[in-house]
């Protein structure tokens, strides 16, 4: 399996933050996360907003070291838990990243927090936040969350490790593995991604299920 194309991953932030927003868009902000504990829906968006901003920034400034995130400084006061506000803030931080990446380009160095060092890690890392955070959004509203075949395919792809070695590493393989776990796409991605239950939901477990808690304990997802 192949990743998305980096014109897709910018084209998918744009379109993962839209769609996020059309799920709180008559939401009650205050309302809690399940799937983030001690979050509110409207820090949920903050954070998006935030680390969307920071991505962008890091990008556009080819960045050679990390950069502070900045909580939400261009919100306006007391619109933290405003949903018209809030999704007019999340869309120009989206297109903000989108148009960072796009001038950037694949393939041009950039500080990264996992060796990789080129714009495209932002690409791709920022379309599966969003499009997680999409889900934390309907857990909290209470409505349902499916995603495109190719995004979750890619997103359960960038998350997998393999736990044999010295070093947390991954690989794609057709083999035998100490714990497996079958069934539906995006219930799958949930799982994986610590937003569900990795038992339910038409979710099957075989082998090793206790190295499979402990992967799941160890490998989080802000």
């Amino acid at each position: 399996m192949t990743q998305l194309s980096y014109d897709r991953y910018c084209d998918e932030i744009i379109r993962q933050t839209a769609l996020l927003m059309s799920i709180v868009k008559d939401a009650d902000l205050t309302a809690p996360v399940p799937s983030c504990p001690g979050w509110t829906t409207g820090r949920l968006l903050r954070h998006v907003g935030d680390v969307q901003r920071w991505a962008g920034a890091t990008v556009r400034s080819r960045a050679t070291e990390p950069r502070r995130v900045e909580h939400s400084r261009d919100l306006p006061a007391g619109s933290e838990d405003n949903p018209a506000v809030l999704s007019s803030w999340l869309a120009d931080g989206a297109e903000a990243l989108a148009g960072a990446l796009r001038e950037a380009g694949p393939g041009t160095p950039v500080w990264t927090p996992v060796p990789a060092g080129t714009a495209d890690f932002y690409a791709r890392r920022f379309t599966h936040e969003t499009a997680i955070h999409r889900a934390d959004a309907a857990l909290a509203v209470g409505v349902a969350y499916d995603v495109d075949e190719a995004i979750a395919l890619d997103a359960i792809d960038e998350w997998l490790v393999d736990l044999t070695g010295s070093t947390v590493v991954w690989r794609r393989a057709h083999e035998k593995a100490a714990v497996a776990v079958r069934g539906p796409l995006t219930g799958l991605l949930l799982v994986i991604y610590n937003r569900r239950p990795a038992h339910g939901h038409g979710i099957e477990v075989f082998g090793d299920t206790a190295l499979l808690d402990f992967w799941l304990e160890r490998v989080s997802f802000g």
